[in-house]
């Protein structure tokens, strides 16, 4: 028997239990048409049969394929928050293509019925788009047991004034292949601002980025140090992971998704989100035999849309004009400062 078609008589009169529907119910009662009788059953359910452990009663219960699929351990972020989230499962799946009109080069989308990337909604001229990229290491979910199931290379795509989630590219691939294909990504997201992890393998991806002539001016900066102000960065390029910088970067997703800073529609996203646990020894990670691809790069989204400069212009046709941080010197206390490592101490250049 289906979730909601179980229900029995309200406890209290009905107005009454109408005051006490909280939020993620009367969410739950707007997506799938339930009714008091049918609300007053699930947290019945809830309370007697597994003691108020709602994370059991939806693996049992599930209202959505990925509810039944939900970690049963402690979860890194907010189940009520990413269960909100407006997924879509239909969604335009093609590839990114080059076409030659005149003298001029053009990114194309050619849609199909497989492909590595999937889009929820098409670039719009004058709109800044942040994107997140982590390159694939290689690493092994399954850990070399039973069939192999290598990471994936992905970048998300989301609209800086929205933070709604545009495209996802997901593939599995070399990383500077991974480097030119989001150069045809960036460029047809009206050049859009990006943060590429480039720890390990990453550091292929940056250079056939860079490779491409993408603008140095869109792709992100370290800062100098954690604690500093984020408006002072190095010349330094791509987010660089160690035990420090992956807390922060977590924590930044965390954030965004209980402040609905941003909006997921991709299922894939949405289940390794519920995939990312807190194990035994206080790590948060994808539980054993999942990935956590998605959600990274999700993370580096946010870090674009939290801590680079926003350019003044975007637009289709052509991309504006950005220095790099704190160049020209009249940009200086909007874009940060430009420093270089001499001497044993940061100093600006000269």
């Amino acid at each position: 028997m289906r979730l909601f078609d179980n229900r029995m008589p309200l406890p209290v009169p009905r107005e009454q239990f109408a005051n006490s529907v909280t939020r993620q119910e009367r969410d739950l009662m707007d997506q799938f048409h339930l009714s008091y009788e049918q609300l007053a059953w699930r947290r019945f359910v809830i309370r007697a049969d597994f003691r108020g452990d709602l994370q059991a009663f939806q693996r049992e219960h599930p209202a959505t394929p990925e509810q039944a699929f939900t970690a049963a351990a402690r979860n890194r972020f907010s189940i009520p928050d990413i269960q909100r989230m407006p997924i879509q499962r239909q969604a335009m799946v093609g590839e990114l293509g080059m076409e030659t009109v005149g003298i001029e080069e053009r990114i194309v989308f050619r849609p199909g019925e497989t492909g590595a990337l999937r889009i929820y909604r098409m670039p719009e001229k004058s709109r800044v788009y942040a994107c997140g990229a982590d390159p694939s290491g290689g690493s092994d979910a399954n850990d070399g047991k039973g069939r192999a199931d290598p990471d994936w290379a992905v970048a998300q795509i989301g609209d800086r004034d929205t933070g709604e989630q545009c495209a996802t590219l997901r593939l599995r691939c070399m990383p500077g292949e991974f480097g030119r294909y989001l150069y045809r990504l960036l460029r047809f997201y009206n050049m859009a601002q990006v943060a590429l992890e480039r720890t390990g393998a990453g550091v292929g991806s940056l250079e056939a980025l860079l490779n491409c002539n993408y603008p140095v001016g869109f792709m992100y900066h370290r800062a100098v140090t954690y604690d500093q102000d984020p408006l002072v960065r190095s010349d330094k390029l791509g987010w660089n992971t160690d035990e420090v910088s992956r807390q922060q970067l977590i924590s930044g997703l965390d954030d965004a998704i209980r402040q609905s800073s941003i909006f997921v529609h991709d299922p894939t996203t949405i289940q390794e989100l519920l995939w990312f646990i807190i194990n035994p020894r206080g790590r948060a990670e994808a539980q054993p035999g999942c990935h956590d691809d998605t959600t990274i790069a999700l993370a580096l989204m946010v870090v674009v849309m939290a801590r680079m400069p926003r350019p003044i212009v975007a637009s289709a046709i052509a991309a504006p004009k950005v220095a790099r941080y704190g160049k020209p010197a009249r940009d200086a206390d909007r874009r940060g400062t430009l420093m270089k490592w001499r001497g044993g101490k940061w100093v600006k250049p000269r």
